[in-house]
Parts: structure tokens; C-alpha cells; sequence
């Protein structure tokens, strides 16, 4: 199914509210009615059937008359990650988590609010968790009926096409998401090993490198966003 216009009618008109919760983000989500044919049995949605299918909706597009009454104000920052998994069409989003920057200091370091963190049931039946990496597991798919156009809508609707994204390897995420967006801000660009032909660091190398953390350790049961 495409996002359009009509999808936006029965939704709030204050998106962009700073204020928002990850409760309110979560109510959003689920007042989005996405015409999909759900399996039960399998537990996956059906409405796309392979990659020409899934279209990638941009933030430069959506909501251009609510973006206008905010132009005039600084762009937003926010740190989004994505977790997979792989399916028989693939690796598809299993897991997405959004962050927004709210303040920096010096002594205390950044403070953030946790915008959305959500499973997504991806389109096709899933062949491996990748609990190792993901940090996500059967027993946490079981429940879930989220789907990905539902997590576009809210995307679309709350950020405005300058507010900055920040991420590592962020095309995978925004593939994932199949979201087009301007204004992004690459970890792993930025971090490039100089005496070694521009090569990405891992995430897992940049975190116990700069930040003294082990992430991605198989012995922790598993990452997670």
C-alpha cells in the first residue's frame, strides 16, 4: 500500500510538537489504518510481494502545508537505528528506535527522549532472527502486528525535511525504513580509518573505541537498537 494524503485525515495536527512522548508516538501509530492482509498463521503482512512493491516514501513530499507553518524554526536532531531481520524476500526491518536530541552540556553530557522504539512484522515470513546482532527473538515477533507503512506514516507526519538524522551506515536503516530523507549526519563516513583506504569502522569498533562499550557481544544475548 502507498502513503498519500488521505492517509494523514483522521490523524492529530500537531506533529512536530516537541513535547511528544514515545506513549503519544505509540498512539499515532496505532490510529493509522494500513489496508494490508494480515496472516495469522504466519504472523507476517502480505500486502507487498517483493522489492518493486515497496515503494520509498521521502519527507521532503509529505505534509508540505504543516512543514510550512515550521520552516522558520531550527531544525531537530535525531538519532534513528534500524534492526533486521532476514526473510525469504531477504533482510527486511524488524525493529526501529528514534531519538530526539533535546539538550547538550558540557559536564552532564547530551540529554535525548526516546521518540519511538517499535517491532515491525515484516512483509514476508522471517528465516533468521540474527538474534546476535538484532537482539530480537521469536518470542518477541509473536505478538507484534505493526507494519512498516504504519511506522512511514508516523515518520512522515513528525519530522520536517530539514530536522538531521543521525545514524551508522544510515542507507541500511533508511532502506529498511524505505524513507528518503535530505538531511543525514553518517557515523561511519565520519569515522573513516585514514591510513587505510577511507574503510568503515563498525559500530562495534567506534563504540569501544569512543565510548568504552561493548555492544554486538554474542555472549550478551544479543544488540539491540
Amino acid at each position: 500500500s502507498t502513503l498519500d494524503a488521505s492517509t494523514f485525515e483522521n490523524l492529530s495536527e500537531d506533529y512536530s510538537a516537541s513535547s511528544w512522548t514515545q506513549t503519544d508516538a505509540k498512539k499515532i501509530i496505532e490510529q493509522v489504518k494500513v489496508v494490508t492482509n494480515f496472516d495469522d498463521d504466519k504472523g507476517v503482512c502480505t500486502t507487498q510481494q517483493n522489492d518493486n512493491d515497496d515503494p520509498y516514501v521521502s519527507t521532503t513530499d509529505s505534509r508540505q502545508q504543516s512543514k510550512d507553518a515550521v520552516r522558520n524554526t531550527p531544525p531537530r536532531v535525531f538519532a534513528v537505528d534500524c534492526e533486521m531481520v532476514k526473510t525469504t524476500g531477504g533482510v527486511e526491518l524488524g525493529r526501529v528506535t528514534l531519538l530526539q536530541l533535546k539538550d547538550f552540556h558540557e559536564k552532564d553530557g547530551v540529554s535525548y527522549s526516546i521518540v519511538m522504539d517499535e517491532l515491525v512484522k515484516p512483509h514476508r515470513e522471517i528465516l533468521d532472527y540474527v538474534t546476535a546482532y538484532s537482539g530480537i527473538t521469536a518470542t518477541q515477533m509473536s505478538h507484534v502486528s505493526l507494519c512498516r507503512e504504519q511506522i512511514q506514516t508516523f515518520l512522515l507526519a513528525y519530522l520536517h525535511e530539514d530536522d538531521i538524522l543521525i545514524g551508522h551506515s544510515l542507507e541500511n536503516d533508511l532502506k529498511a525504513l524505505r524513507l528518503v530523507h535530505k538531511n543525514c549526519v553518517d557515523t561511519s563516513v565520519l569515522f573513516r580509518a585514514v591510513n587505510n583506504g577511507g574503510r568503515k569502522y563498525s559500530l562495534r569498533h567506534l563504540s569501544a573505541a569512543l565510548l568504552k562499550k561493548q555492544i554486538q557481544r554474542h555472549d550478551a544475548g544479543g544488540h539491540c537498537s
